[in-house]
């Protein structure tokens, strides 16, 4: 029983410090003028690694929270005109990675073509405004 409260509490534990350093990696991105890819890329793994255990974990609701995080800072940072065309660009091509996960999770859900319309049109303007 003590090895189970234990293996609880390091579980606790494991997924604050990952939600911690998400939410430090998310505040780089969103402050610094030029990103680098490595940065990027350990912030996309980090969040996507959170909503892969929310899903694993049967809470599809903090899953579809943790991407769409993920999604709304990298649409924002993309977006963004003052920031350093090279950012935008890698913020741009990190999003339809994220797009594609809700996009998955929006179809297999049942009552999720409302979500999937919107998220899909909203893309189409992103991908308009890019070229």
């Amino acid at each position: 029983m003590e090895d189970l409260v234990m293996r609880t509490v390091t579980a606790s534990t494991f997924s604050v410090s990952k939600a911690d350093q998400f939410s430090a990696l998310e505040s780089t991105v969103t402050t610094s003028s030029e990103l680098s890819g490595e940065l990027l890329d350990q912030y996309m793994d980090t969040g996507l690694d959170l909503a892969i255990n929310a899903g694993a974990s049967g809470m599809t609701r903090l899953q579809e929270s943790w991407l769409r995080r993920l999604y709304t800072t990298l649409r924002d940072t993309g977006l963004d005109p003052r920031r350093h065309e090279t950012s935008r660009a890698l913020c741009f091509d990190a999003l339809y990675q994220v797009f594609f996960a809700l996009h998955h999770m929006y179809r297999s859900r049942p009552g999720g073509e409302c979500s999937l319309r919107k998220l899909s049109r909203e893309m189409q303007f992103i991908s308009h405004h890019l070229v």
